[in-house]
């Protein structure tokens, strides 16, 4: 499984690989043997937020969890649909049709695979139609909200 971390404003992807029965780091576009001799580091975690010390500078490296990765990514979108991103449950609804809305307020939460997922309005505008119940099931790429502009 790819895990992507935010470092300054570029996004990294982060796995593991076996290739020739040896054990790989991928790093973005770099791949390291895992029996290379690592470089002094130093380390310090906060949440979803760690803060290393490496060859004389410092960074912060963000943890952006999958799901909550791609619902952004949903949300993003540039059409008048929310869709979703996986297939979950309706757990909380913020607003109803005809209700106006600004960029950032919620919209509504989702639960897939144990996790809480909230969608916020990716632009101003008026929510057109909810197309899921609290509750509700749906599956992946379910159109669960519908925008127009105000």
């Amino acid at each position: 499984m790819r895990e992507v971390f935010k470092i300054g404003d570029r996004e990294i992807a982060l796995f593991l690989s076996m290739k020739d029965g040896a054990l790989w780091l991928h790093l973005g576009e770099e791949a390291f043997a895992a029996e290379a001799e690592a470089p002094a580091a130093a380390a310090a975690a906060q949440g979803d937020r760690l803060f290393v010390h490496l060859d004389g500078q410092a960074h912060e490296i963000d943890y952006l969890p999958a799901v909550a990765r791609h619902a952004q990514d949903a949300a993003l979108s540039a059409s008048d649909n929310l869709v979703a991103p996986m297939p979950g449950a309706v757990i909380a609804c913020a607003v109803k049709p005809g209700d106006t809305v600004a960029a950032g307020d919620l919209l509504l939460v989702i639960e897939s695979m144990k996790l809480e997922t909230p969608f916020k309005a990716w632009r101003a505008g008026r929510v057109e139609s909810v197309h899921v119940g609290l509750g509700q099931t749906f599956e992946r790429d379910k159109v669960l909200l519908s925008l127009e502009a105000a």
